[in-house]
């Protein structure tokens, strides 16, 4: 049940807003997230983290096998999977039954995407030591993702390495991610109540809560969750960013749009939050408003004919019909099979009295839509 690949362009613009995420989402008209596509980002995003050593590992007896996973370890905090798989190798020439360097190295191999060498580490390290929280939250991680494990078993092996060791963050990271999945929000909830205890300036876990809050129609916790975000990492745009989208969902529009403005002084080329704030002001009916951000944004990436296309309808609306035109030929220019770009051209064509013209977009746009979508790689 790997949902998350379907929604994967929506990752980037839930987490931090990047540029091509934010871009792919608002092209695809889904940049105000469906409850569906957040449990994917959830899942997608929590797992790229890293996981906190297992509490409870049973010490070797060999120095020299101590002192090679001692080493290990602190490699694996700095996430240099490479020197964690060459010292856990030299541990287990000197233990062969040490579960924490299996652990570490089920780990790395997570890491390294090799999810089906990361399960057998994972169960050499509990079959030796069943007490190894993070061997369960590995497990369960790389069990989902290389398809052999159910949702039941991975909230098996979380709820498990939670209750080995209350105190990893990470367990209940990752139960509230998995349970988001499942639609269990008030498991999530809980989950991620518990991770925020642990570790209260963390920002991505009370953010991540704000989203299970929301899929729970619980809008007024979301924003306060938020809220807490913004005060961590008040420099940061990505948080403006998701409560503006909350405020949105909220109808509360000139919030959403003082939240990107906070978050362009932050990021100030940002170009997708431009767009994301010009169709808010357009909303409004601030259509000159949206047009200086659709022009920002353009001299921030001038090759993307979206931007043209959205300019060029504003302009439209103002019933400014050569400005338009020309937004709609610059848009066409870029990309000579856009169907849009050749209707509204066509629309602005006939507002001019240029039937002919008007009629041979038209044609264009109707040959264009008849055409098979192309298969995204």
């Amino acid at each position: 049940m790997k949902i998350f690949k379907g929604d994967a362009i929506l990752m980037d613009s839930w987490r931090s807003a990047s540029e091509a995420g934010l871009q792919r989402a608002v092209r695809s008209g889904k940049w105000r997230v469906s409850k569906p596509a957040l449990s994917a980002i959830f899942l997608f995003v929590a797992f790229s983290f890293s996981i906190a050593g297992g509490a409870g590992a049973i010490e070797s007896k060999n120095p020299n096998a101590r002192e090679f996973l001692k080493q290990a370890e602190a490699a694996s905090r700095k996430q240099d999977d490479g020197a964690v798989l060459e010292l856990v190798r030299k541990t287990l020439l000197h233990d062969p039954k040490s579960a924490q360097a299996y652990a570490l190295r089920a780990k790395s191999f997570m890491h390294r995407k090799r999810y089906d060498r990361a399960v057998a580490d994972a169960d050499k390290a509990i079959s030796i030591d069943p007490g190894n929280a993070m061997a369960y939250v590995v497990r369960g991680k790389s069990g989902y993702f290389n398809g052999e494990a159910s949702l039941e078993d991975v909230i098996k092996d979380l709820r498990t390495a939670v209750r080995l060791d209350p105190k990893v963050e990470d367990g209940y990271f990752y139960l509230g991610v998995i349970t988001t999945v499942k639609k269990d929000f008030p498991a999530s909830v809980d989950s991620f109540t518990k991770a925020m205890a642990l570790d209260p300036k963390n920002k991505n876990v009370v953010q991540y809560r704000s989203a299970a809050y929301t899929m729970m129609g619980k809008h007024d916790l979301a924003l306060k969750d938020l809220d807490t975000v913004i005060k961590i990492a008040p420099l940061e745009y990505e948080g403006y960013v998701t409560r503006a989208d909350a405020l949105q969902r909220m109808g509360k529009i000139d919030g959403a749009i003082g939240d990107y403005t906070a978050a362009l002084k932050c990021s100030p080329k940002q170009y997708v939050i431009l767009m994301m704030r010009a169709a808010l002001y357009i909303k409004l009916g601030k259509y000159k408003e949206a047009i200086k951000d659709y022009t920002n944004a353009i001299g921030l990436n001038p090759i993307d004919e979206d931007l043209f296309l959205r300019r060029g309808n504003t302009y439209f609306m103002l019933k400014d019909y050569q400005h338009a035109l020309a937004d709609y030929n610059e848009a066409i220019d870029l990309s000579d099979e856009y169907e849009n770009a050749y209707r509204q051209r066509a629309k602005t064509y006939e507002r001019l009295g240029k039937t002919d013209l008007a009629k041979k977009d038209f044609l264009k746009a109707a040959e264009l839509h008849k055409r098979p979508a192309e298969k995204k790689i």
